[in-house]
């Protein structure tokens, strides 16, 4: 009888287990990519269509989870919607596609829900802004062709700024007051939103900044100490737009907080 190193063994049977790039038939699709022989996905994956052969998706896995960017397409070939995922769920702006490959809406997600902006589009224009708070309600809706006659000064302040603040002390004592902001940020098209939050003076003039709230998400939580306020200053929400379909300049607009 002739016996096998058991480090060799070994090697084999570890090699064996290891994910390969392969096509798998599943009951409605042809699967090629990075997938075990316990068919777990890893890496890029391809799906095609079992009767045509035409590629439906492409999505990154992590352990079977979808965890990155995927591409759907139509049967022509053109992207249907295209994305990422995080452990399974979408995040992240999604953009959709008609037959034709013209955009005609984006939508942002966190973690599955529909929030944030959402921008619908007419022949690759932008055409309708929308924005929507965690919990689903929408905050703001904006025709875009309204802006050519509409200067930022004469719209509704108040649909611009959504926050709320919290206050607590920071130590046992209660003497050290601290609150936290949490403030939606949205940006339609053509308006060029930058917020800020900053100190004031009693007649609303602006004494310094504080933090410039750029942020990847669609929101921003940040804690601001009231110690560091003076005699008859305030915190207050800064917002400076230009509507890019006009010439008016920038404006900037403050809400206190």
């Amino acid at each position: 009888m002739r016996f096998v190193p058991l480090a060799i063994f070994w090697i084999a049977l570890f090699s064996s287990c290891k994910s390969d790039n392969r096509k798998v038939e599943l009951p409605d699709s042809i699967v090629e990519g990075n997938i075990s022989l316990d068919t777990t996905f890893n890496g890029l994956i391809r799906f095609y269509n079992k009767k045509n052969g035409k590629l439906e998706l492409e999505a990154n896995y992590a352990n079977d989870v979808l965890q990155g960017s995927y591409t759907e397409y139509y049967h022509n070939g053109n992207v249907r919607s295209k994305g990422e995922r995080k452990s399974g769920e979408l995040y992240g702006p999604v953009s959709f596609f008609d037959t034709s490959g013209q955009l005609f809406q984006t939508q942002y997600s966190y973690f599955g829900l529909r929030c944030g902006p959402s921008v619908h589009y007419a022949f690759g224009k932008p055409v309708e802004f929308f924005f929507y708070s965690l919990d689903g309600a929408e905050l703001m809706h904006i025709n875009c062709d309204s802006l050519k006659s509409t200067r930022v000064e004469d719209m509704n302040s108040n649909q611009f700024f959504f926050f709320h603040t919290s206050d607590y002390s920071s130590d046992f004592k209660l003497t050290k007051r601290q609150t936290e902001l949490f403030v939606y940020l949205p940006n339609p098209p053509h308006l060029a939103m930058k917020y800020s939050v900053c100190i004031t003076d009693a007649k609303g003039v602006i004494v310094r900044t504080v933090e410039n709230l750029a942020s990847e998400l669609p929101w921003k939580t940040i804690e601001l100490n009231k110690d560091d306020l003076q005699p008859g200053q305030l915190f207050c929400l800064a917002l400076e737009a230009e509507n890019q379909l006009r010439d008016d300049g920038k404006v900037t607009m403050l809400k206190r907080l």
